[in-house]
């Protein structure tokens, strides 16, 4: 397992893309592991557009993404926040 990175990310209550608030690019196909540090809640949602609502609520156990085409993974965070990603 290699970390991409640990990013300080704050959407505004807001549904961004992770890839738009920690500058990488996620491969198709590629497992991700991710682990979120925050006190505020913290919802990812995979999506083909922008999430409205909905999503799922994260905690602090990592847990793994694989992309696929065409859906993206948004973020929504209520405040500061910190993402720690590896593949």
């Amino acid at each position: 397992m290699a970390n991409i990175g640990y990013f300080p990310i704050n959407t505004n209550k807001e549904y961004e893309t992770v890839e738009n608030v920690t500058g990488i690019t996620f491969t198709t196909g590629t497992k991700y592991i991710l682990q979120v540090q925050s006190a505020e809640p913290f919802y990812f949602c995979v999506s083909n557009e922008i999430p409205e609502s909905g999503g799922f609520k994260v905690g602090l156990e990592p847990f793994t993404y694989t992309p696929q085409t065409g859906a993206k993974l948004y973020v929504k965070t209520f405040g500061k926040a910190y993402l720690n990603i590896a593949e």
